[in-house]
């Protein structure tokens, strides 16, 4: 069990889609690459309708976050991501009532956590 993917394709190289992750765990940590390949996007609904879930960390690598990814997560109460992503669909953390904290850790010089209690 594990995380579900894609293998893509863009103008920067092939990486990876993450779209979905099979089992239960109540902390995900998406890797920075799966075969050889860097993580760059979670996929529409990738990680959305999960009552599991209450901490989500991403990789460095990440760079999109698709539609409704994480949509519904009943119980999701933290997410971890770096600076590094940059494209952020609508409805991401749609119905994430638990949801309190964001953390973006800086990638530059004056590498620090940037928390955010909602």
């Amino acid at each position: 069990m594990g995380f579900t993917y894609e293998k893509k394709t863009a103008a920067a190289g092939p990486f990876i889609e993450i779209t979905g992750y099979e089992g239960e765990a109540p902390s995900l940590t998406v890797p920075d690459e799966i075969e050889g390949l860097p993580v760059r996007s979670i996929g529409n609904h990738a990680l959305a309708d999960r009552s599991d879930v209450r901490e989500i960390t991403l990789p460095r690598t990440l760079k999109t976050l698709h539609l409704f990814a994480f949509q519904n997560d009943a119980n999701l109460e933290k997410i971890r991501v770096f600076d590094t992503a940059d494209d952020c669909y609508d409805g991401v953390i749609r119905s994430c009532d638990a949801l309190r904290e964001i953390a973006v850790e800086m990638t530059g010089e004056n590498n620090y956590v940037l928390m955010r209690e909602l």
